[in-house]
């Protein structure tokens, strides 16, 4: 009996790490309200807690921080691009200063062929700013480079879903410490509460009046020191699945790694932001299988 007993509590405990389920607290109403970006002085108004994914490229200056919010079948997104204020390391053997080339870069790399963008150009508050209307995908770039900046707003979308761009694009504002802080914004991408997740969908019947997923934001997770002490490498797979409402659902571990590496990508998996998959333009829950590789350079 107690060898049933101590079976039973072991199927539990692997359950319990091998999976992880949505809960209550991975979906918000939408409610724009003020949000801000305190150490840079900047604020905006979005439709609940965003997801933050950051990245530094300090042999660049480049210090990148995304904010994205899903809200009725758009992601909005803001992004501050701004120098590092940490100097230079030694060990980069490609070192560019951060200024006026680094946009330029990041324009060019908008006016790309392969991303078919039509753009426009205006002037706001005196501010250069840069439009680009892709597929999907309505991109603006605010030039604040006297403050070795620049801002990015971005939503993303349905052909069919409608968005007050000029309300989200008109609440930006560089100079303001208003709104709640973001600090390290929402730990997981939250859905919306009034939108009740779908069951997971089998395979559709009819592929033309299906649209698949569309990921608009992803993160790589970090090693941990444990894990680089003791050199361990491979990959993590995950079940994940991507509901309705937008919000990331049950993950299950497929295959997983020692030293809190499975942790890891489970992180990250939580904050995939994404468009969810839609059946004649209904939106639907769907499992996909998201793979993280660990490797020491």
């Amino acid at each position: 009996m107690k060898r049933l007993a101590a079976v039973a509590l072991f199927v539990l405990f692997a359950f319990a790490i091998g999976v992880w389920a949505q809960d209550d607290g991975s979906t918000a109403p939408v409610v724009w309200e003020r949000y801000r970006v305190g150490d840079q002085k900047i604020s905006i108004m979005l439709p609940k807690l965003p997801t933050v994914i950051s990245r530094m490229d300090a042999c660049h200056e480049l210090d990148k921080s995304s904010n994205y919010a899903y809200a009725e079948g758009a992601v909005y997104e803001f992004t501050v691009v701004s120098k590092v204020k940490a100097k230079i390391p030694l060990r980069c053997s490609d070192m560019v200063p951060f200024g006026e080339s680094t946009l330029t870069a990041r324009l060019t790399e908008l006016r790309g062929e392969k991303l078919k963008n039509v753009e426009t150009s205006e002037t706001r508050s005196e501010r250069q700013v840069f439009k680009f209307d892709g597929e999907g995908q309505t991109r603006w770039i605010f030039a604040d480079m006297k403050k070795n900046r620049w801002v990015e707003l971005a939503i993303s979308r349905y052909p069919d879903t409608k968005v007050d761009e000029e309300q989200f694009v008109n609440s930006l504002d560089l100079m303001s410490q208003e709104g709640k802080e973001i600090g390290t914004g929402s730990s997981i991408t939250l859905g919306d509460a009034d939108l009740k997740p779908s069951a997971v969908a089998d395979s559709p019947k009819s592929a033309a009046a299906t649209e698949a997923p569309r990921f608009i934001a992803k993160t790589y997770p970090a090693y941990t020191e444990q894990a680089r002490k003791n050199r361990v490498t491979g990959n993590v797979s995950l079940r994940v699945t991507l509901l309705a409402n937008g919000a990331v659902g049950t993950i299950e571990v497929v295959k997983g790694l020692d030293d809190g590496l499975t942790e890891q990508a489970i992180a990250v998996a939580k904050k995939i932001v994404f468009l969810p998959q839609r059946i004649n333009g209904v939106p639907i829950s769907v499992t996909k299988m998201m793979e993280y590789g660990f490797s020491i350079y």
